[in-house]
């Protein structure tokens, strides 16, 4: 299933964390996944 990404938000904390907003699109279900890299 494909991935729309709705918001590309980078948030950066002392540690230079960043998290992706993934939004999964399915026929009536939103997800929304977090990224987190660290």
């Amino acid at each position: 299933m494909p991935y729309i990404v709705t918001k590309f938000t980078f948030l950066s904390l002392r540690n230079r964390d960043f998290i992706y907003f993934v939004v999964e699109c399915r026929p009536f279900i939103f997800r929304i996944k977090n990224y987190v890299f660290t």
